[in-house]
This record gives C-alpha cells, sequence and structure tokens, in this order.
C-alpha cells in the first residue's frame, strides 16, 4: 500500500483538477433509519454531489470500491446509482453546470498565465500590475480583490 507522501508526490504532479459528479452509495441495515441520509427500504442512501480530483486517465466513469464491501451490496449499489441517474431529472443540469464551472476556471487559470508571462517579459512582478491598475485611484479595493495577498 502506498503512504500518504507517495500519493502526494503522485498527484502533484497533475496540473489540472478534473470536475466529476460523485455518487456515495451508503448501505445500512434493512429498515435502518438515519436523519441525515434517510436510507431506503432495503438499507441503502445515496449522495450526489460535484467534485475536483486530481485524477490521471480519461475514463468517464469511475467506481471506487471498498474491499470489504460484500459483492451482493456493490451489485445492489450500482442498482441503486443506476437507477437514481436515470430518473434524476436535474442530472443533465447539474453536469451542464459543472462544465461551464469547470471551463471557466481554466479560463482564468489561462488568462493568469498570460498575465504572468506579459508581466515577466515586462520585467514586472504582480505587485507592478496591481499598483498599475490603481494608479489614480483614491478608493480601497475590495477585499475579495485577487490580488489580495500579492
Amino acid at each position: 500500500m502506498k503512504t500518504k507522501e507517495q500519493l502526494l508526490e503522485h498527484y502533484a504532479k497533475h496540473e489540472r483538477p478534473k470536475s466529476f459528479i460523485q455518487i456515495d452509495v451508503f448501505c445500512f441495515e434493512k429498515n435502518a433509519r438515519d436523519d441525515v441520509l434517510r436510507p431506503d427500504e432495503d438499507g441503502f442512501a445515496l449522495c450526489k454531489l460535484s467534485t475536483q480530483e486530481l485524477m490521471s486517465g480519461v475514463s468517464a466513469v469511475r467506481i471506487l470500491i471498498r474491499p470489504d464491501v460484500e459483492k451482493r451490496d456493490v451489485l445492489k449499489s450500482l442498482e441503486k446509482a443506476k437507477d437514481s441517474v436515470l430518473r434524476d431529472e436535474t442530472y443533465e443540469t447539474f453536469a451542464e453546470e459543472l462544465i461551464v464551472e469547470e471551463s471557466r476556471c481554466r479560463k482564468i487559470q489561462n488568462n493568469f498565465k498570460k498575465l504572468q508571462q506579459i508581466l515577466a517579459e515586462n520585467n514586472l512582478n504582480l505587485q507592478d500590475a496591481r499598483a498599475a491598475l490603481n494608479f489614480g485611484v483614491e478608493e480601497p479595493e475590495p477585499e475579495d480583490s485577487i490580488f489580495n495577498g500579492l
């Protein structure tokens, strides 16, 4: 098994996180109650969220299964996840929003790289750019400025 340090070293080589729709399936005892997840009559509860991961490869779907989960629970979990995607009317909207957000983040990263390149070509740094942007401006810049902390 790899150590945490080895995993961090491996992930550090990945340039850009990839967006995913994550579907977690929780297995409870039949007819169990949970105030947060609310398992169904079979004892399964699903949770869908967006996440970003530093995964390699280009697989469209990746399934992670803990080795201690019984085969029948794996198969039932996959069935529950499939049913959820099939009946979820918001799935396409959710996926489209992730794609748009990923594209927006990529544009920001590319623009920032271009800015850094222009500044380097002109022997300037981010403090110089900030000073140029604030030249002649008397009001303080907003707290959420991308230049704060530079």
